[in-house]
C-alpha cells in the first residue's frame, strides 16, 4: 500500500505548525528564573514572627491588716510602762472571780544612791560593781474588792519579778535603809512615799520607831495595793531598748513590760 506522499508532506506541515505554536505560548516546563535585586540593595528573609506571651491575670493580693506596736506587744503578752496586766482566777469556793491588776510604772538609772545608816548617823554612798550601774523599776499590785467575799489572797514579792537584757535573765533585791534618792517620790495612787515593793512600815508601839516589815497576804482594794521598787544591777551600757521586766504570777499568768511610753516614767 503506497502512502500519497502529498498527504504525509501536508501532515508534517501540520505538526511543526502545531509545534511552533506551542512554544510560542509558553508550554513545557521551565526553570524558575533568579529574582534579580535592585542594583545597591540586598534582599533579607523575611523574619521569623516572634511568640506572643500568653497574657496570664494574676490575683490581686488581699491587703495586710496594718498592726500597731501597742496590739503587736500585747500579743506577745507585752506592755509598755504603766499600763495594767489583769490576773484572774475563781476563788476556793468556786463563786467568786479575784482579779488581780498589775504594772511597772517608773523606773530610774543610778550610778550610785546614798542610804541612811543609823550607826553613823548619816547618809553613806553605795556604788555598784565595776561596769555596772543601778537600775530602779517600781511596780504595783492591787486586787480589786467590787466583787462580793473578796478574801485577802497571797501576794507575789519581788522575786516573782526578773530583769531580761539581752535574753539574759537578771534577778532583783530590795534595799531595806531609807533612800535618799527616793524620799520624795511618792507611790502609784499617791497614799505614801516609796519603798521597796513588797514591805511596809510598820512602827513599833513600844518603842515607836518605825521599821520596814514584810507583807504576806494581799487585801482587796487599791488601798492595800502592794508598790515599790525593786532594784536591779545591769551592765553600764544598757539602754532601756534592751530591757524587759517580766511577772510570773503561778497558775495566774505572766507578762512582760517593755521600758517605753515616753521619759515621762524615768526619773532620770
Amino acid at each position: 500500500m503506497q502512502i500519497d506522499q502529498e498527504m504525509v508532506s501536508k501532515s508534517a506541515l501540520i505538526l511543526l505548525f502545531a509545534l511552533a505554536l506551542c512554544f510560542s505560548c509558553g508550554c513545557g516546563t521551565e526553570a524558575p528564573s533568579e529574582v534579580t535585586p535592585v542594583p545597591g540593595t540586598s534582599l533579607t528573609a523575611a523574619p521569623t514572627p516572634a511568640e506572643i506571651p500568653e497574657t496570664r491575670i494574676l490575683p490581686t493580693p488581699e491587703a495586710t491588716p496594718s498592726v500597731s506596736p501597742e496590739e503587736q506587744l500585747r500579743s506577745t503578752g507585752g506592755y509598755s510602762m504603766n499600763e495594767w496586766y489583769n490576773l484572774s482566777r475563781v476563788s476556793k469556793d468556786g463563786k467568786t472571780a479575784i482579779l488581780v491588776y498589775v504594772t511597772a510604772y517608773r523606773y530610774q538609772f543610778r550610778d550610785s544612791y546614798q542610804y541612811w545608816d543609823t550607826v553613823a548617823v548619816k547618809y553613806l554612798p553605795v556604788d555598784p560593781p565595776q561596769d555596772s550601774r543601778f537600775l530602779f523599776v517600781f511596780v504595783n499590785v492591787w486586787m480589786d474588792d467590787t466583787a462580793e467575799n473578796v478574801y485577802p489572797i497571797d501576794g507575789f514579792d519581788y522575786t516573782r519579778f526578773t530583769l531580761q537584757h539581752n535574753g539574759t535573765l537578771l534577778q532583783g533585791a530590795v534595799d531595806l535603809h531609807q533612800i535618799s534618792e527616793l524620799q520624795s517620790y511618792s507611790n502609784l495612787f499617791r497614799t505614801g512615799y516609796v519603798v521597796p515593793y513588797g514591805y511596809e512600815w510598820i512602827t513599833s508601839s513600844i518603842t515607836m520607831k518605825r521599821k520596814l516589815t514584810p507583807l504576806s497576804r494581799l487585801e482587796p482594794g487599791k488601798g492595800n495595793s502592794w508598790d515599790g521598787f525593786i532594784l536591779f544591777t545591769v551592765p553600764r551600757d544598757t539602754r532601756k531598748e534592751d530591757l524587759k521586766l517580766v511577772g510570773n504570777f503561778d497558775g495566774m499568768g505572766s507578762a512582760y513590760w517593755v521600758f517605753q511610753g515616753g521619759d515621762r516614767f524615768s526619773l532620770g
